[in-house]
């Protein structure tokens, strides 16, 4: 099994660690933008049930 392989004078070599990080850093990105969208939401929803817990008789119209 040949494990080198002659690549093309014109690509750029680079540094497997600096790719992985770039990677990392994107899913990151997308992650706290999930996460911004979805933390009013369960704030909400965290809400609306201490408020069905505590038996409140006038309960907000959401």
């Amino acid at each position: 099994k040949n494990l080198w392989q002659r690549s093309l004078t014109n690509n750029e070599l680079r540094d497997p660690k600096i790719v992985k990080a770039e990677r990392e850093n994107v899913t990151r990105q997308q992650e706290e933008e999930i996460n911004a969208r979805l933390a009013p939401l369960h704030g909400v929803d965290a809400f609306k049930e201490y408020l069905q817990e505590n038996n409140f008789r006038r309960l907000p119209k959401v």
